[in-house]
């Protein structure tokens, strides 16, 4: 888990966990530049971090050249850096991941008409979905813990919203977890955001300590009635898109 902005770029380069991870310029117009040139599933932050995989391979410096007695010597840098004026350019992504970008993209725009305290909201979690899906299986109990082991053991393949989001298991294996943990300007104040989700695949999630809802994904998380499977990792990833973007909006107002 890398953590890449890039949609699903995680994912797709799950089995390349060293790729070099590069931050957002804190200058605000080079911020501006890339974010102009960035496909947004959702609001890009200065915390977050987009991989090598994007960038042109003359952009990235791996290497420190010394001269030694006359003759220049390269040798590898632990840690490589971008040239200054290097920008993402190679996305890779689907016509039905562009399409996803840009149903996320219209969400993000559209601004709530009366405001809404967070504690106060049900929270509309997105699930990936086709014009007529088919129905999807019953879970009995050990069928869902089943799923909820695959989960556990699986956790990093999850796509999580930024950086500021951390993984949680139990080791009595009773519960995963989802935790935003944040600083703000004041260094005595912070925010926390938890999705918990049970080895029953009940789940939870908190802002802080108030509670902001509860729901049974069972039925999102089953194999479909064709004995199709649909990634459980992409309806957790779309959850934890949605609190992010609910408690953003709730918070901008």
């Amino acid at each position: 888990m890398r953590n890449c902005f890039v949609y699903k770029c995680d994912w797709k380069h799950r089995h390349n966990p060293k790729r070099a991870m590069f931050v957002l310029p804190k200058d605000p117009e080079k911020f501006k530049l890339w974010s102009d040139v960035l496909p947004k599933h959702r609001r890009l932050t200065h915390s977050d971090r987009v991989c090598e995989k994007h960038f042109d391979p003359a952009d990235i410096v791996r290497d420190w050249l010394h001269v030694i007695q006359g003759e220049t010597k390269k040798l590898q840098r632990s840690k490589p850096y971008l040239r200054r004026d290097a920008v993402p350019r190679h996305f890779d992504l689907s016509e039905a991941e562009l399409d996803a970008i840009a149903r996320k993209s219209k969400r993000m725009s559209v601004k709530p008409e009366r405001k809404v305290e967070p504690v106060e909201q049900n929270l509309q979690i997105e699930t990936p979905t086709e014009p007529n899906p088919p129905p999807q299986c019953e879970l009995n109990e050990s069928e869902a813990s089943a799923i909820f082991e695959d989960i556990y053991e699986n956790i990093f393949e999850i796509e999580l919203p930024s950086t500021v989001w951390g993984v949680h298991r139990d080791p009595e294996r009773q519960y995963i977890a989802f935790t935003r943990f944040q600083l703000l300007a004041n260094p005595e104040s912070r925010t926390s955001r938890t999705l918990l989700i049970k080895s029953t695949l009940k789940c939870c999630a908190w802002y802080d300590s108030q509670s902001l809802f509860e729901d049974d994904l069972r039925s999102k998380l089953a194999p479909l009635q064709n004995g199709e499977e649909h990634s459980r990792f992409n309806v957790i990833s779309s959850m934890l898109d949605s609190l992010e973007q609910l408690l953003d909006e709730s918070q901008t107002k």
